[in-house]
C-alpha cells in the first residue's frame, strides 16, 4: 500500500449505540406528552376520593408509627406524610381545599379530612385492642411498654360521610374487637 491510498472508512463502532440512544428518546418524546398529560389531567381528579385516601394514608402510617415508636402518633405532624402545609400540630391544611387533623385518645387515634368548601368529609380511625379481654391499661402497666406487648393489636378504619356538612363526621367505633362506621358513614377502603 502506498501512502496515498486509504484503506476504506469503517463506520465508527458508536454509531450504533448512537442511533439506538437517539431513537428513544425521540420516541419519548413522542410518547412523554402523552403519558405527563393522562397524569397532569385534572378533569378526573376527585376531592372526596382524595380525601378518603389520605385518611386511609394517616391510618397506614399510624401503624407504621406504633411499630416503631410503641405508641400511637398524638399529632399529625409527626407522621411525616408532607400532602399539604403544616400547621397547628394537629392540623393540617392540603392545598386542594381540605382540611386535615386528628383526635388522640390511651386506646385509639382519628384522623379527619375536611372539605373546606363542600363535599364528603372521611374519619379514619386506629385502635389499639387488647386481646384476650385484658384491658389496655392492665396489658401496658405489666409490659410498660405498649408495643412490646404481644397481646395487643392494632385494628383501624376508614369511613366518609355519603352528604356534605360543615361539622366533622361522628367517629367510628368498636364492637367487640371489630371498628365499625358510625351512624351517618358509610365504611370506605383503607
Amino acid at each position: 500500500m502506498s501512502r496515498n491510498q486509504r484503506l476504506p472508512a469503517k463506520p465508527p463502532q458508536n454509531v450504533s449505540c448512537l442511533a439506538v440512544i437517539g431513537l428513544v428518546l425521540g420516541g419519548g418524546l413522542l410518547i412523554s406528552p402523552t403519558i405527563l398529560g393522562a397524569f397532569l389531567n385534572q378533569e378526573g381528579y376527585n376531592p372526596d376520593v382524595a380525601r378518603r385516601s389520605r385518611v386511609a394514608s394517616l391510618n397506614r402510617v399510624q401503624h407504621a408509627y406504633f411499630l416503631e415508636k410503641e405508641r400511637l402518633a398524638p399529632r399529625i405532624d409527626l407522621l411525616g406524610l408532607g400532602f399539604g402545609e403544616i400547621g397547628p400540630p394537629t392540623k393540617l391544611e392540603n392545598k386542594s381545599g381540605s382540611v386535615y387533623f386528628l383526635h388522640h385518645t390511651e386506646q385509639a387515634v382519628f384522623h379527619y379530612a375536611m372539605p373546606i368548601d363542600k363535599g364528603q368529609s372521611a374519619v379514619g380511625a386506629v385502635f389499639i385492642i387488647p386481646s384476650k379481654a385484658k384491658s389496655l391499661k392492665s396489658s401496658a402497666a405489666k409490659s410498660n411498654k405498649i408495643g412490646m406487648n404481644a397481646d395487643l393489636s392494632l385494628q383501624s378504619i376508614v369511613c366518609f360521610t355519603t352528604k356534605s356538612s360543615p361539622s366533622p363526621p361522628p367517629p367510628p367505633v368498636l364492637k367487640g374487637d371489630k371498628p365499625v362506621c358510625a351512624e351517618g358513614t358509610t365504611k370506605g377502603s383503607s
